[in-house]
């Protein structure tokens, strides 16, 4: 993650003293829900949306993804227009301050990367909400206090091309890929960051630095968008990635016939597309809904359709080989919040070494 995110997080405190001490707190708002019964919020929620009838949201997740949850939200509730802004993740950052500067508050609900997450807590951006589809999600999947939950996961983790790489040859390990044979036939990205937080959380600091430089010595490339080298491992310039997401992968094998496959080397790090409201949502009602619909296993099952991996109980990936993981044995790593917060800026720092 860029520097400049930092930067924005430090400003965010000029930010938030100019917020209008009157703005609604959709917090305070839906915490008294908690008190009615089921059907009686149920009843409530219906009656406050239906007045407040529209939807704002962030996020940096695929446009696709975007625009069929906002259609599948719309249809089980006709009465709400709902629209979305999708952005890169500092994008995202420079529009929320903005909007606390000028005091203009439009967004009710987030999806934006996990390490941004603690900094807005803490800065009261971040509403809890207790949605009663937490219950269908693990521990680790939910932030105890209801400031988030994970909507979806992101495996980043090995991958090969198995035209040129025989089953057998397969690496084993991470460690594998700084053998002499493997020189100039292994990519990684120019901002690793989903792996290389899970390698820090899992190897710890020296361990991840020494492996990132056994790579540059064996003449690793090194290319930016993972999409991009999924298409170029597909296509042949490189036999092994050393850190792919696996749903895109498995997209491009099932989908495009592209001889690509998924390794699971130790460790295998899930990071979460975590789910937030706004603190000072307009819209308090209709962003509780529509976290609501996310996390319900319709919402899920949109997800699952664009060949995202769904996080809610019960509910499987479109593709066996990313299904389940933790299930199957394989060693995933969960990249939380926290570990973000924790790393970053050691992760920013080893970044570097791939950019020299």
């Amino acid at each position: 993650m860029k520097n400049f995110f930092w930067l924005c997080i430090l400003l965010l405190p000029l930010a938030l003293a100019l917020r209008s001490s009157s703005a609604r707190d959709a917090e305070e708002v839906l915490g008294e829900l908690n008190r009615l019964s089921p059907k009686e919020r149920e009843m409530k929620f219906v009656e406050e949306a239906k007045k407040e009838g529209a939807l704002n949201w962030y996020g940096n997740i695929e446009i696709i993804t975007m625009g069929r949850l906002n259609d599948g939200f719309q249809k089980k509730y006709p009465f709400i227009k709902a629209q979305y802004f999708r952005g890169s993740g500092v994008k995202l950052i420079n529009r929320i301050l903005m909007e606390a500067r000028q005091k203009k508050f439009d967004v009710d609900v987030f999806f934006l990367p996990f390490e941004f997450l603690p900094g807005l807590t803490k800065e009261k951006l971040l509403g809890r909400y207790s949605s009663p589809e937490r219950a269908f999600y693990a521990p680790n999947l939910i932030d105890k206090e209801g400031y988030w939950a994970a909507a979806a996961l992101n495996y980043a983790n090995m991958a090969y091309n198995s035209k040129l790489v025989p089953r057998a040859g397969v690496p084993k390990s991470y460690d594998e890929l700084l053998d002499p044979k493997w020189a100039g036939e292994v990519s990684i990205d120019m901002e690793p960051d989903r792996a290389l937080l899970g390698w820090l959380k899992v190897w710890g600091e020296k361990k991840t630095e020494a492996f990132l430089k056994g790579l540059i010595k064996n003449k690793v490339v090194v290319r930016r968008g993972h999409t991009l080298q999924t298409e170029l491992l597909c296509a042949g310039e490189f036999k092994v990635a050393s850190e792919l997401y696996a749903y895109q992968v498995t997209r491009m094998k099932r989908e495009k016939g592209c001889p690509v496959d998924v390794n699971y080397a130790n460790p295998v790090s899930a990071s979460i597309t975590p789910l937030s409201l706004a603190r000072q949502a307009p819209h308090p009602y209709v962003a509780a809904l529509f976290v609501d619909f996310v996390l319900s296993e319709e919402g899920q099952e949109i997800i699952v359709e664009t060949g995202r991996i769904p996080t809610r109980k019960g509910v499987k990936a479109k593709y066996e080989e990313v299904s389940n993981l933790e299930g199957k044995g394989v060693p995933v790593v969960i990249v939380t919040p926290e570990d973000g917060e924790k790393w970053q800026s050691v992760s920013n720092r080893l970044v570097e070494i791939l950019r020299k």
